[in-house]
């Protein structure tokens, strides 16, 4: 990849080595025809739909269930195999409505609405990834009408074919698009771990705690044995809040303070906008309500109910909201590792459900948490169990970074790699 000189206006400013020049102007009617082939003797029944997140797919798949009927199909357009359709339906991630190709591998039909067209003059890869990207919204923008209700752009056929479009030789469009597929093939496979990885934890929450009346849980690490104890919560560890803090004591920079929203930002994977005391005040506070130590653990009372957070060191922090619960565990017979894992686990929302009468919880007190019943193994099992999930967060982490950077790379080239 090299950077082109912004002089050179008709190349695009990222380019693949090997190519120069600037690349030709045509039309998509020029390098297109439109498939206006209907479905009138009824031969095809499967109906797509093209969507602005998951490109052309079966309705089945995205309604499930099929959202037309057999009384009004004869006058959907048929699409084949690598044909484009343009949905003019606006949204906020498709602001001129989604333009997508065909690559499910067999033939349906789709709305009168849509737009069909069957590509002649461009590399196929190419021009999907060209309207993945934005070079031709502005063109969209000016030729159509999104009309007073706004939800839908009115173009016409002429006007829709007069579409300009940039490209370079076939071989800069075919190696082009071949290194976008490639960009592509990494997103999806991260994004499949990260899937396969959540559904992991997510099966392992429960497998890994006693459901019901069992007294031993499904799955288990080897050299543990005998039956888990049951006990209140209160029993093990002291569970109690921090002496209140006002806004208007927020300060700028400081000693970080920790409310419920943070926790729920960590364990969400976003930034929370920081709030922070002065050393004076806590020093004040810690005086009459003690210092967070590493390995004690907040819990999110209202909201999401049960988030936890363990603190990972001593560094000065504090923590107070009416939201927000601190337990210090008995840490020769609680692991905080442990402790965290149960309240992410199905079994402590089974405890929740127990306890409300309308179905949800909006608040979890102090003495709701002191007399939640907790399974218990033994000390060495309990930290195996913890350190086995904290291992697997850091994995869903890692791959949640990856695939994120990879979608904002698929993004930048998308608007880079095209004029």
């Amino acid at each position: 990849m090299r950077d082109v000189h912004s002089d050179e206006v008709r190349a695009p400013a990222l380019r693949l080595e090997g190519f120069e020049g600037e690349w030709s102007e045509t039309t998509l009617g020029q390098v297109s025809y439109r498939s206006a082939e209907k479905n009138s003797d009824l031969t095809y029944d499967e109906t797509f739909t093209n969507s602005a997140q998951n490109g052309v797919v079966s309705q089945l798949d995205y309604f499930d269930n099929q959202v037309s009927n057999a009384a009004n199909v004869g006058g959907y357009y048929v699409v084949k195999p690598g044909d484009f359709v343009y949905n003019p339906r606006l949204s906020v991630t498709a602001p001129v409505g989604p333009l997508n190709r065909n690559d499910l591998g067999r033939t349906g039909i789709v709305s009168p609405l849509y737009t069909v067209f069957t590509l002649t003059g461009l590399d196929s890869d190419f021009t999907k990834w060209l309207f993945k990207g934005q070079t031709w919204h502005r063109y969209m923008q000016t030729a159509g009408d999104s009309g007073v209700r706004g939800d839908r752009l009115s173009i016409s056929n002429a006007d829709f074919f007069d579409m300009p479009l940039k490209a370079p030789s076939r071989e800069e469009q075919r190696l082009i698009g071949d290194y976008l597929n490639r960009v592509e093939t990494l997103v999806d496979s991260t994004a499949l771990r990260l899937t396969s990885l959540a559904s992991l934890k997510k099966t392992m929450l429960v497998k890994m705690f006693p459901q019901g009346t069992a007294s031993t849980p499904e799955v288990r690490f080897d050299g543990f044995e005998g039956n888990w104890e049951c006990e209140f919560l209160g029993t093990r560890a002291e569970v109690k809040s921090a002496a209140r803090v006002h806004r208007h004591e927020w300060t700028t920079s400081g000693i970080p303070f920790f409310r419920a929203s943070d926790v729920s930002a960590i364990a969400n994977g976003v930034s929370n906008p920081p709030a922070f005391i002065s050393h004076e005040l806590y020093e004040n506070l810690v005086t009459r309500s003690g210092r967070l130590r590493k390995g004690d653990v907040l819990v999110v009372g209202g909201g999401s109910i049960g988030t936890p957070y363990v603190v990972p060191d001593d560094k000065p922090l504090y923590s107070k909201d009416a939201d927000l619960l601190w337990v210090q565990s008995d840490r020769e017979r609680l692991s905080p590792e442990y402790l965290a894992t149960f309240f992410r686990s199905p079994t402590f929302q089974q405890y929740l459900r127990s306890i409300s009468h309308a179905g949800t919880i909006s608040h979890y007190t102090i003495v709701q948490a002191k007399n939640t019943p907790i399974p218990l193994p033994s000390l060495p099992e309990q930290q195996a169990i913890g350190t086995y999930f904290r291992s697997l967060d850091a994995l869903i982490e890692a791959e949640q970074k990856k695939l994120t950077t990879l979608r904002n790379l698929k993004s930048a080239l998308l608007t880079q790699m095209f004029v």
